[in-house]
């Protein structure tokens, strides 16, 4: 699931793929995709019960999709909501200006 995500639901922006089987908007696909990351330790080697390995690009993707939200925050489809979700997924991260 981690190779999908990274490979083909994460996008060069740092937006998800959305599922176009749902009726998700883009914020909720944005924040599902950060949930997962986050969920399983991909940025938090503590978190991380499932492997020993590293992820030396973490913290690259960590800050493109801290980029990407904060730039679409206030025009999420469910009115940043979920963006805010995903921020704190992210450690409360403050959006880049």
């Amino acid at each position: 699931m981690l190779t999908w995500c990274l490979h083909e639901s994460l996008q060069p922006d740092g937006s998800f793929k959305p599922d176009e089987g749902t009726s998700d908007s883009l914020e909720e696909s944005d924040s599902w995709g950060v949930s997962f990351l986050a969920r399983i330790g991909f940025f938090d080697r503590t978190k991380r019960f499932w492997t020993g390995e590293d992820f030396p690009e973490a913290e690259q993707i960590r800050e493109r999709l801290i980029g990407y939200i904060g730039k679409h925050k206030g025009s999420g489809g469910a009115g940043g909501t979920y963006y805010e979700h995903a921020l704190e997924e992210l450690g409360n991260a403050t959006p880049a200006r």
